[in-house]
């Protein structure tokens, strides 16, 4: 998935055709935090029946030494064509993406945990600042079946339901960019480095990629925390209608990228 964003950033920002196409949509958008300023990304890709949804933390761009809970990525929202419906499915991250997993409680949490799914939860409805319909959230500032988390897996951190600042998003850790707790509770939760994979089951009729719009994005533990608008639409080609070597050659940049990011530092 890092590689479809990083492609996606190499092509730049295309306009939408207005007649269908399978190729996945990338909204890109920026805002201020807690000192910071906040990137992030959301890649939308329908097969079939099934929606997949990558919500990335992107880093901030002005200097921030310290990541606090207000800069710490949660929620996602967007809005949905009439008729459309969702059901939850699965919420993973790769392998190693916990960040101090060994606090989980129950957990269990390790570098080979990849299920995320009991601390997400997906609703519909309204929230203020968002013109979206529907959201994805890790926070209590969305409620899915019961206050739980509603894509299918385990309950690793107490409570048993999205809450507080546990499993927000943390911007992708490097050298150059640390993690430095600083504030709210991310010392004593467990964290998500870099991205996180939803899919979902599509019912209610076909759900084109071009009609998804209003995507939002939140961070921190409240809705009256900083949020913002998506403000970049990026067109992500089918693989399939890029010939190999171009293919090969734009994706050279994303797995530098992950060679970097793997030798990041965290620290306290």
């Amino acid at each position: 998935m890092r590689n479809a964003v990083a492609l996606a950033v190499l092509l730049g920002v295309c306009s939408i055709p207005g007649s269908a196409r399978a190729d996945a949509l990338l909204f890109t958008g920026s805002g201020t935090g807690d000192g910071v300023t906040l990137n992030a990304a959301a890649l939308f890709e329908v097969s079939g029946n099934t929606l997949t949804i990558t919500l990335t933390n992107t880093g901030d761009t002005s200097g921030g030494t310290a990541d606090k809970s207000a800069n710490t990525l949660t929620g996602l929202f967007f809005d949905l064509p009439t008729g459309i419906t969702l059901t939850p499915s699965t919420a993973t991250v790769a392998a190693g993406d916990i960040i101090q997993a060994d606090l989980c409680n129950p957990g269990p949490c390790d570098a080979t945990t990849t299920n995320v799914g009991g601390e997400f939860a997906y609703a519909t409805g309204t929230w203020t600042g968002h013109e979206g319909n529907v959201g994805i959230s890790s926070s209590g500032y969305i409620n899915g079946d019961s206050g739980s988390g509603n894509f299918i897996g385990p309950n690793l951190d107490d409570p048993n339901s999205p809450d507080g600042v546990n499993f927000g998003i943390v911007a992708p850790v490097t050298l150059s960019n640390p993690l430095v707790i600083d504030g709210g509770n991310l010392a004593n939760d467990p964290l998500i480095e870099g991205e996180v994979v939803f899919t979902m089951t599509i019912s209610g009729g076909v759900l084109l990629e071009s009609q998804i719009s209003n995507v939002s994005f939140q961070y921190g533990t409240s809705i009256s925390e900083p949020k913002f608008n998506s403000t970049n639409i990026v067109v992500v080609p089918d693989p399939s209608t890029i010939p190999e070597p171009a293919i090969s050659l734009l994706l050279v940049p994303a797995a530098v990228w992950g060679l970097r990011r793997r030798r990041g530092a965290v620290t306290a």
